[in-house]
């Protein structure tokens, strides 16, 4: 069980270089390691308010920011609209409404039996459904990077 994913988690999944956005401001970190373009692709996956208009912020122009975290119904995100169509070639937001209409689901589900999405990796912990309090506790904390109730 651990909290940060390791380096090995880091070649696992394919990433060059990592972001601890705890320690810096990962908004001017990516301009840095991309000599001030910023990223290709931005993905958020939290549905925090601030990591939704991050990511947007660091994704260069013409590049692709998917908000794929669901939020609050109690936070707007604050996006300059005007220069949206601009700037960006895309800022989608996935949701966990979006797969019943896509068919996003069968197709990420066909991906993971193919051995193509490390959906397992991703996990740090799994819980009893008796440990759903200790589960719900550590989410809200932010002490696993995914925690699955297994049942």
């Amino acid at each position: 069980m651990r909290s940060r994913p390791s380096s090995s988690w880091r070649e696992k999944f394919g990433a060059t270089d990592v972001v601890d956005a705890t320690k810096v401001d990962p908004v001017e970190a990516i301009r840095a390691l991309t000599a001030g373009r910023g990223a290709d692709y931005a993905f958020e996956a939290i549905g925090n308010k601030r990591t939704v208009e991050q990511a947007y912020e660091a994704t260069r122009k013409r590049g692709t920011c998917v908000v794929i975290g669901l939020g609050s119904i109690k936070e707007s995100v604050s996006l300059n609209l005007f220069m949206l169509p601009l700037l960006k070639s895309g800022c989608w937001a996935a949701g966990t409404a979006a797969p019943t209409y896509t068919g996003t689901i069968p197709r990420l589900l066909a991906l993971y039996r193919a051995g193509k999405l490390k959906l397992d990796a991703l996990v740090t912990r799994t819980y009893a459904l008796a440990q759903i309090n200790e589960a719900f506790a550590d989410m809200t904390s932010g002490a696993n990077a995914r925690g699955v109730i297994v049942f």
